[in-house]
C-alpha cells in the first residue's frame, strides 16, 4: 500500500457504485477538512476501501451530508463525516510520509525535500490521530527498514512488510467498528491484500526498475536479450501461483465477516481485479506470450514524435513490448487475405504491440498499428481489440528493395502505402 498507481479495475454499476462514490467523496472531504486542500490528492481506490470496510461493519450508517465538490463546485455530493472516513483519512497521510520518507532517502532531490516539507505537520497530526484511535504507530515507522530487509534477504518475501501493516489495518476496522470478532478474518484479508498491492506494483514496475536497477522480486526470473531483458515464463507462472492463491484465500475468509451493507461491493473490489490479473497471466502462458524489452532506439524515438507509435507505447518512454507466438484471425486487407499477427515479427507489416493499458504487459487492451485499416476505411479488430479510430491506411507491405532496419517490426518509412 505504498504506492498509488494501482487503480481498482472492477466495474461497479447499480448500488454499489453508490457506495464506491460515497465513500470516496467522504475520504476527499476529510482528508481537505483535517489536512488541507492539497491532501485530496491523497484519495486512492485502496483508502477507500479501507473507509468502505469500517463503515460496512458499523451497525448504524453515518449521516449523509450534501457538500460542494471541490473539483466541480457547482455540483453537491453525498458524503459522511465519520470515524470511517477519519481512519483512512490518517492512514493516507501516515502512508505518504512513510513514502515521501523513503524517497528523500533514496534520491534527496528538492521535489522531495518540498514533498516532505509540505507534509510533515498533517503527518504528525495522523499518527497523533491514528494513536487516539488505539492504533500503533511504529508500523509505519519500521515500515522502510524492514522492507529494505526483507528486499535484501533472499530467503525472505519480500511482500511480507506490506502484507504486514496491512493486516493490521483490516483487523484495526473491527475494533473501529465495535465487532471484534471479525478481527481474524480481516487480518488474513488484509495480509492477502497488501502482497497482491505489492506484487501489482511489482508488476507494473517491471520494466522500470529492470532499466533503473532497482529492487524488483521479478529480477530473478529475468534473462538478458540483444538489447534488452526478457521476463521467463517460469516468471509468469510464479506470479500467476501467488495471485492465484492471494484470491483464494481472500475468498475463504469473506463468508466469516459479519457486515451490514455494502458486502457485494467489497467482494467485487477485492475479488475483482485480481480475476482481471489472472486471467491475462494465463492468457500469455497459453498463447506463449513473453515479456520482452529493450531500450528505445532514434527511430523509435522519431516514430513516436511522428505518432506512429501507439500513445500506449510512447507514454512509457523507455521500452516497449514484444509478445510471443501468432494469434488473430485472417482479414482481409486492400482485397488480400493476410493474417493478424501477435509476434510483432512478422516480415514488414509495421505492427507494432503496445504494453496496454494495463499492467505493463501485453493484454487484451494492447494496441497496434499498421494493417488495421481496409481501404474502405472499416476498423478491423487488433487482438481482442476493437479499435475506434484508424491510424493511416493499410499498408501494402515493403518492395523487393526495401527491408527492416532491425526493429520488433518493419520501419514505416521503409514500406509503400
Amino acid at each position: 500500500m505504498l504506492k498509488k498507481q494501482h487503480q481498482f479495475s472492477a466495474q461497479l454499476t447499480g448500488e454499489a457504485r453508490q457506495h464506491y462514490r460515497l465513500h470516496m467523496c467522504s475520504l476527499c472531504h476529510t482528508l481537505g477538512d483535517h489536512y488541507g486542500h492539497m491532501a485530496r490528492l491523497l484519495t486512492s481506490g485502496e483508502m477507500i476501501l479501507l473507509n468502505l470496510l469500517t463503515s460496512a461493519q458499523t451497525p448504524t450508517p453515518s449521516e449523509i451530508v450534501m457538500r460542494r465538490c471541490p473539483l466541480n463546485p457547482t455540483r453537491h455530493v453525498r458524503t459522511q463525516s465519520d470515524t470511517a472516513s477519519e481512519f483512512a483519512a490518517q492512514v493516507a497521510v501516515s502512508l505518504a510520509d512513510v513514502k515521501i520518507a523513503d524517497d528523500l532517502s533514496d534520491a534527496p532531490g528538492p521535489r522531495a525535500h518540498l514533498a516532505h516539507w509540505l507534509l510533515s505537520r498533517p503527518a504528525d497530526a495522523a499518527r497523533q490521530a491514528l494513536q487516539e484511535l488505539g492504533f500503533d504507530t511504529a508500523t509505519f515507522a519500521e515500515l522502510t527498514a524492514t522492507q529494505a530487509a526483507a528486499e535484501q534477504d533472499d530467503s525472505a518475501d519480500p511482500a511480507h512488510p506490506s502484507a504486514l501493516i496491512s493486516a493490521q489495518l483490516f483487523a484495526h476496522t473491527a475494533h473501529l467498528a465495535g465487532i471484534p470478532e471479525n478481527a481474524e478474518a480481516l487480518a488474513v484479508i488484509g495480509a492477502n491484500y497488501g502482497a497482491y498491492i505489492y506484487l501489482m506494483d511489482a508488476y507494473t514496475d517491471y520494466p522500470q526498475d529492470m532499466v533503473k536497477g532497482t529492487f524488483n522480486p521479478l529480477r530473478r526470473y529475468t534473462t538478458t536479450t540483444n538489447g534488452g531483458f526478457e521476463l521467463t515464463p517460469s516468471g509468469q507462472t510464479w506470479l500467476l501461483s501467488r495471485f492465484e492463491a492471494i484470491r483464494a484465500a481472500i475468498v475463504e475468509q469473506l463468508p466469516r465477516l459479519q457486515l451490514y451493507r455494502a458486502n457485494a461491493t467489497l467482494t467485487t473490489l477485492l475479488t475483482e481485479p485480481l480475476d482481471k490479473v489472472i486471467q491475462t497471466l494465463h492468457q500469455q502462458l497459453e498463447q506463449h506470450q513473453t515479456w520482452q524489452y529493450r531500450q528505445w532506439k532514434k527511430t523509435d524515438i522519431l516514430k513516436a514524435a511522428l505518432f506512429i507509435l501507439p500513445t500506449a507505447v510512447a507514454a512509457k518512454g523507455l521500452t516497449f513490448v514484444n509478445v510471443g507466438e501468432d494469434f488473430g484471425e485472417a482479414v482481409r486487407l486492400d482485397g488480400r487475405r493476410r493474417r493478424q499477427r501477435g509476434n510483432c515479427t512478422d516480415d514488414c507489416d509495421l505492427y507494432f504491440c503496445s504494453s496496454g493499458s494495463h499492467y505493463g504487459a501485453y493484454n487484451s487492451d494492447a494496441a497496434c498499428v499498421g494493417e488495421l485499416c481496409s481501404s474502405g476505411g472499416e476498423f478491423l479488430k487488433c487482438g481482442s481489440l476493437n479499435l475506434d479510430a484508424c491510424d493511416g491506411d493499410a499498408l501494402s507491405g515493403c518492395g523487393d528493395n526495401m527491408s527492416c532496419d532491425g526493429m520488433d517490426s518493419c520501419d514505416g518509412f521503409d514500406c509503400n502505402t
